[in-house]
């Protein structure tokens, strides 16, 4: 090693003193290659135990590590390393409190921290979405992790992870009938518990099976957002399917009620299922004497660096769904109650939002079906309805962008000055013109 210079070659990356141990995380000294384990070395009464990472990095790389800033790989990195740096100086720190420090005990109480499994490590990440709130992440999480389990078996090991692994468990998903879609789903799902056994030091970089090299495998992807919409002659063709008759009959009325979600939806700029269960009569809807709409989107409002509102134009054919559909205005009141039946509990909501979705598609393709409408339609595609047809009238990207809550970063600021009410109606009247 002492043949390439590196500027911060000698310094630890972190240091930390516990009673009389001192604590670091440097490259191995001991080592005389290239590439050099980076080590948390314990010192204590002259005597040094080293426990390795699992990262190996040149010198080039330790220098970029020092002085690592924001959202850099080498940031990550040096993240990752920081939490393993952290376990063992809390270790110590908890040996010396039981009066129980000793290389040898510390030596068992690290190992056992490395026990665990990568099946274990993996249900340790939805546990924890699931403690955060974040039920619809964890639920895709375990779905993929079901299916990793059915597939490739429960208590796997770190060392087993790796392209044969992965390879070996698509292929069976393709042999059950999955689609390309749930697959990528499930890839990403994995790979994120991958990640994470990376930065702890659970497995090695070289074992990461995803990429587009020729040895790697690459994430599939779905179906494009693009041919997830419906035309304005086929929107037309859903609405002409709500008719005073069917609302009232027992079989169709609950087709009725999809069709007038959906249409709701896509008129109100592409809000989604759990914004509108949410939706409430605010002060922006009063201000506005009843003519405008006002939410901050759920998906983004714990995110954004700002919070950003969107603003719904009530035109004639939004007024006719509000008319049949919403409860009476009343100040902070639910637009919708019906749908969440009282439920104020935020996973209760997103169980029941979650339903609702699969139900409203069911109804949908029922509806699509009897007017003509051959694509498989869910709630999703009105919202990307909502941005392909303004699209296709020439209505500026900037409006689309404001009116469905997406953040604009070459505005300074990320500011974007709010088109007049007049422009909002004339617009979103756009969505139904052929």
């Amino acid at each position: 090693m002492s043949s390439i210079i590196g500027k911060y070659v000698k310094e630890a990356l972190f240091t930390k003193q516990v009673e009389g141990a001192k604590i670091v995380l440097i490259l191995d000294p001991r080592s005389t290659l290239e590439q050099t384990h980076v080590t948390v070395r314990v010192t204590y009464n002259r005597k040094s135990f080293y426990y390795r990472t699992g990262l190996q990095c040149d010198l080039e790389m330790w220098d970029k590590l020092h002085v690592a800033k924001g959202t850099s790989k080498a940031n990550i990195i040096r993240k990752s390393q920081e939490d393993i740096f952290d376990k063992v100086v809390s270790k110590v720190t908890e040996l010396f409190s039981l009066e129980q420090f000793s290389f040898d005990r510390l030596k068992q109480v690290l190992k056992e921290r490395n026990q665990g499994t990568f099946s274990s490590l993996w249900e340790s990440i939805i546990d924890s979405l699931r403690k955060e709130g974040r039920a619809g992440t964890a639920d895709s999480y375990q779905n993929a992790y079901n299916s990793f389990s059915k597939n490739i078996g429960t208590n796997i090991p770190y060392t087993k992870i790796g392209v044969e692994t992965i390879e070996k468990w698509t292929e069976r998903m393709i042999d059950a009938g999955r689609s390309q879609t749930t697959i990528g789903i499930y890839h990403r799902g994995i790979r994120v518990a991958i990640n994470k056994a990376i930065a702890e030091g659970h497995i090695k970089p070289s074992q990461y099976p995803f990429g587009k090299a020729t040895n790697k495998i690459s994430i599939r992807k779905g179906r494009s957002k693009t041919e997830a919409y419906l035309p304005v002659s086929d929107i037309l063709k859903l609405k002409g399917y709500d008719t005073p008759e069917k609302r009232e009959k027992y079989q169709t009325k609950w087709i009725c009620e999809a069709v007038n979600m959906f249409l709701f939806s896509y008129l109100a700029n592409g809000m989604n299922l759990m914004d509108i269960c949410l939706l409430t009569y605010n002060d922006h809807y009063f201000n506005s004497e009843g003519k405008e709409l006002m939410f901050v989107r759920k998906k983004t409002e714990a995110t954004s660096e700002s919070e950003i509102q969107i603003i719904i134009p009530i035109i004639p054919e939004l007024e006719e769904i509000l008319n049949h559909y919403a409860s009476a205005p009343s100040k902070d009141s639910y637009v919708f109650p019906d749908l969440l039946k009282g439920e104020t509990n935020p996973t209760n909501i997103k169980a029941i939002v979650k339903d609702l979705n699969a139900d409203f598609g069911f109804r949908l393709k029922k509806a699509a079906k009897e007017v003509g409408i051959s694509k498989p339609i869910s709630m999703t595609y009105a919202r990307h309805s909502f941005a392909t047809n303004l699209t296709h009238v020439g209505v500026s990207e900037r409006y689309i962008s404001q009116a469905m809550g997406h953040s604009n970063k070459n505005v300074t600021g990320g500011y974007i000055a709010p088109f007049s009410p007049q422009k909002r109606v004339l617009f979103n009247s756009m969505l139904l013109t052929v």
